[in-house]
């Protein structure tokens, strides 16, 4: 059976206090490298929001795109998988 899906944990953690950083998030567990596996892009992520911080956001309207954001690091969106890919260059 192939598994298309990734699961995404989030939790609220103590960062670093109150309005500096609002999360960070990154894959854990990648698929196997063959075509029917997905080659090699994340299966499993976490996100992490500082504790502080999320009352805020929502009261000035940035929470869903700092969700949003940190989304797109549990995608593989960054540096890491970048490279992996050859797709970053200098």
């Amino acid at each position: 059976m192939v598994v298309d899906d990734i699961l995404i944990d989030a939790e609220g953690v103590l960062l670093d206090g109150a309005f500096g950083v609002l999360g960070e998030a990154g894959p854990r567990v990648f698929r196997p490298q063959t075509a029917l596996a997905g080659a090699g892009l994340p299966a499993k992520a976490v996100m992490r929001f500082d504790k502080p911080d999320p009352g805020q956001m929502e009261d000035d309207g940035s929470l869903l795109d700092v969700i949003t954001h940190e989304m797109g690091h549990c995608l593989g969106t960054g540096a890491f998988v970048w490279s992996a890919f050859g797709l970053l260059e200098d």
